[in-house]
């Protein structure tokens, strides 16, 4: 995912009469140090996290048994990429796409790799 800007502060541009923003590059610095944001990976066997906020968390599992919850209200999406199972009794296999909400049991065929999305910008 990716946004679009159509701006450029300029600090140096090697001889060329363009205005160099140094006014407002002054003004939009943060002066904090930099803390690299920890990224997403591996948060336990069979489950990666792969996007991290700010709008969604995209989750990868491996199959197997195990409860999905989702915080009161959310909803979510599960997106089988390889096997088969079901989720609270309905059956699903790979291709089809799933809308989850609260809590629900899932049963995935051992050769199963799943995609979780949810909104919000931290793991469940």
């Amino acid at each position: 995912m990716q946004q679009t800007s159509e701006t450029t502060y300029r600090l140096f541009d090697y001889g060329r009469p363009l205005e160099m923003h140094l006014d407002d590059r002054v003004d939009v610095a943060v002066l904090e140090p930099w803390v690299p944001h920890v990224g997403p990976g591996i948060v336990e066997h069979g489950r990666t996290i792969l996007v991290e906020g700010p709008k969604f968390v995209l989750e990868r599992w491996i199959g197997g048994d195990r409860m999905i919850r989702l915080p009161h209200g959310e909803t979510g999406w599960l997106v089988p990429v390889r096997g088969s199972g079901d989720v609270d009794g309905v059956a699903w296999q790979a291709g089809d796409c799933l809308s989850v909400s609260g809590s629900a049991v899932l049963t995935a065929s051992s050769d199963a790799d799943l995609l979780l999305a949810y909104p919000g910008d931290t793991r469940m």
